[in-house]
């Protein structure tokens, strides 16, 4: 019995799309569940600051967990992001897919030791 290579190369190709698209998955999955824990972080501050001063202890303590939580599921996305790019996919792909990293935010920094003005600049 021989081996049917038309057949056998489109199972291979359904097999290297099928690990494809799992990566794909992997990579939804993990961002999804790091915006839920955000918004839960969002919800969970906004609830911290309505809590009398007796009660912020255990809420703080709350917070402290979902950051630690947060933490860990950012470094599940780059995982998730690191390997769909080590299984094919080009990280202009998986922002043409809504998947790409976010863009940095920028932050405004404020300049400690103002320029001094000397009797030569006010001239």
């Amino acid at each position: 019995m021989s081996v049917d290579p038309i057949k056998a190369a489109r199972d291979i190709e359904a097999r290297r799309a099928d690990e494809r698209l799992q990566h794909i998955r992997n990579l939804k999955s993990a961002i999804d569940s790091d915006e839920q824990i955000a918004e839960l972080k969002s919800n969970a501050k906004r609830a911290l600051n309505a809590l009398p001063e007796q009660l912020s202890g255990p809420a703080k303590t709350a917070l402290d967990a979902l950051t630690t939580l947060r933490s860990a599921a950012h470094q599940q996305v780059n995982d998730a992001r690191k390997a769909a790019v080590a299984g094919g996919w080009t990280p202009a792909e998986l922002a043409e897919l809504g998947l790409g990293k976010p863009a940095r935010k920028r932050t405004t920094s404020t300049k400690q030791n103002p320029p001094s003005t000397t009797s030569s600049d006010a001239s």
